[in-house]
């Protein structure tokens, strides 16, 4: 784009600079990561949103353009987030997998759209049980560990997940008293579905603006070793 400035005296200037058009009502991007790097011991930082946060350094590296969290045993909670941004309203997409499919109670994963403080958050459930067949709710944690459902546990109709292969995740968070909630996964090789597989309104959280609500990238893994 160049810009030209012209005097009553006839006398003028210009500038040039490199813009990017969005289409009209498409909110910049303020997290952004394609794992193109290798490390060990963390996640590093990310192409745009700051330094990743994680746990136990030795579960987390990346490598291949994919980042990795392995759980060493049965139970085990592992996190990841970007703590130094923060919004309001998010709109998250995410791709999740695991390597091998988790044998008893199966993997459980939480996409946190929003989150205000510790156990203060709204999270995208997502479930992989041992047969392959894949679990959805919404819930949220408000000052507890214990989170309560915002929409009821549901299987996804007609996906089956086997080792190996990739979810699409996407969450929208927007908005305050009520929340607006809305969740949607399918199969990482299919194109997006329009239809959104759960929404639900909330007003759980103590969340008023212009308080800062962190925008998260959460996994919490309850089996062995998974990608992202």
């Amino acid at each position: 784009m160049t810009l030209i400035v012209t005097d009553d005296q006839g006398r003028s200037a210009a500038t040039t600079r490199r813009v990017s058009p969005r289409p009209p009502g498409q909110a910049s991007l303020f997290v952004s990561d394609d794992f193109s790097r290798t490390v060990s011991g963390g996640l590093g930082t990310a192409a745009l949103g700051g330094s990743w946060a994680t746990g136990a350094g030795s579960a987390y590296s990346v490598s291949g353009g994919t980042a990795r969290i392995t759980t060493a045993k049965v139970g085990q909670t592992l996190t990841a987030g970007l703590p130094a941004v923060t919004r309001t309203d998010t709109d998250l997409r995410m791709t999740l997998g695991e390597d091998r499919l988790a044998s008893g109670g199966g993997l459980y994963l939480a996409v946190v759209g929003r989150h205000v403080a510790t156990n203060v958050e709204y999270q995208g459930k997502l479930r992989i049980r041992a047969d392959g067949s894949v679990v959805i709710g919404i819930q949220a944690l408000a000052g507890t560990a214990t989170a309560t459902a915002v929409r009821a546990d549901a299987v996804l109709p007609g996906i089956t997940v086997t080792a190996g292969a990739r979810l699409a995740t996407r969450m929208q968070v927007v908005g305050t008293d009520p929340t607006t909630l809305r969740w949607k996964v399918w199969p990482a090789t299919a194109a997006e579905p329009a239809a959104w597989s759960q929404t639900a309104t909330d007003a759980t959280l103590p969340c008023r603006p212009p308080a800062a609500s962190a925008c998260r990238r959460t996994c919490r893994r309850r089996a062995r070793s998974h990608p992202w």
